[in-house]
């Protein structure tokens, strides 16, 4: 069967919009998680910069006092769908929170190295994997330090958001495109069928005139139906015939001639 010009034409033709495809739905995929990362690390920065300021305020009154743990639910009745967490910097006890963990050590299920990082100094993010019940949950996690008038860190604003919409997004997005690029090749695999058809079908014309040419039977043309090669090939073939056509019934008179 690719021993066919036709098939080798298709497959050519499969092959480059297969691959040009692939190419475009890895950009793309790689776009939209970036663009989608990008918007949850802006989301979780400015969430920050509106507590951190008003936890400072109190921050002299201890993180476990009624005013710090008013601002975390604010926020939490605001609707936000990340996860706040105020954390003391002294025995890494959780003093406020929007979930139901106050009091419990933040070393249990937040990430240590983010927790080492913040109480540092350091403002950091980071993308955590955690396995609860069998399910891997990805989340986007950022830390910053909350600092008294003397500008000494003495606890933590931790901040994590789930990723699994975001995931969920990505997989129907990469769904779609697999559907999309299936859908295109099975098109492709049409188009290139049909394209190859009008050309092979006048070169087996033309190898099928020929044949009957060989077996002695002069009187062939070929349709000329286009300008490009293949309809110069049907030209030269038809000149070709009549050029020899001709000589032959020059040859046909000659031996007659001598017969006579």
């Amino acid at each position: 069967m690719f021993k066919s010009i036709r098939w080798k034409f298709t497959t050519i033709y499969f092959m480059l919009v297969f691959i040009g495809m692939i190419i475009a739905g890895v950009i793309i995929v790689e776009s939209f998680e970036r663009y989608h990362m990008n918007d949850v690390s802006r989301r979780l920065v400015n969430l920050a910069e509106l507590i951190k300021p008003q936890i400072e305020q109190y921050v002299d009154l201890g993180f476990d006092s009624p005013e710090i743990r008013t601002i975390i639910q604010n926020q939490s009745e605001l609707g936000f769908r990340e996860e706040i967490f105020i954390i003391s910097g002294t025995d890494y006890k959780i003093a406020a929170t929007s979930t139901q963990n106050i009091g419990r050590s933040a070393e249990e299920f937040l990430d240590f190295e983010l927790l080492v990082e913040g109480l540092n100094g350091k403002t950091r993010e980071k993308n955590i994997t955690i396995q609860d019940a069998g399910y891997l949950i990805r989340t986007m996690d950022h830390v910053e330090p909350v600092r008294d008038e003397r500008q000494s860190v003495v606890g933590l604003l931790y901040i994590r958001y789930d990723l699994t919409d975001v995931y969920k997004s990505l997989s129907e997005s990469k769904a779609t495109i697999v559907r999309a690029t299936l859908a295109a090749l099975g098109i492709t695999i049409l188009l290139g069928f049909m394209i190859a058809r009008t050309i092979t079908e006048p070169i087996n014309d033309v190898t099928e005139k020929a044949a009957k040419m060989a077996a002695g039977d002069f009187d062939q043309k070929v349709d000329v139906k286009s300008n490009d090669e293949i309809g110069k090939l049907a030209e030269m073939f038809n000149v070709l015939t009549s050029e020899l056509k001709t000589s032959m019934d020059e040859i046909s008179r000659e031996k007659s001639k001598l017969e006579a």
